[in-house]
């Protein structure tokens, strides 16, 4: 719907699409609850990564009292800024290939692992088959 009434309106964003057609006071309201989705989303995208790379690399403690942690959520929360203020390419160029190296050799970590160890892949042969 929202699509839609954007594509009538000479692809007009929701922010502007709400003032025309609701009026000041909904958009206002609109601004801070969108505000608040981006605070909850930020916190989201800084909390489940500092939390995994605490407890399951570290092997730390990850209350709230604990100094590792806030070090861990600064250098992320610090990384999304530097992300946000500089061209995304210059990040990426210089970054991101160590994360995919990473994630290759893990994929073949998992593929060897699963081998060695002799895990069997019953689920995979019987999709479809049972009933």
């Amino acid at each position: 719907m929202c699509g839609m009434i954007s594509l009538r309106n000479d692809g007009s964003q929701m922010p502007s699409l709400i003032r025309k057609y609701i009026g000041k006071h909904m958009y206002l309201i609109y601004n801070i609850f969108v505000c608040l989705l981006m605070l909850l989303v930020g916190a989201v995208f800084i909390y489940t990564p500092g939390d995994l790379f605490v407890t399951q690399i570290l092997k730390t403690d990850n209350g709230i009292s604990s100094p590792i942690i806030w070090i861990v959520y600064g250098a992320i929360f610090v990384y999304y800024i530097i992300a946000t203020l500089f061209p995304i390419d210059k990040i990426i160029g210089r970054v991101y290939p160590i994360f995919g190296g990473i994630l290759i050799l893990s994929a073949i970590g998992v593929f060897i692992g699963l081998f060695v160890n002799g895990y069997p892949l019953d689920e995979l042969w019987n999709v479809g088959v049972s009933g």
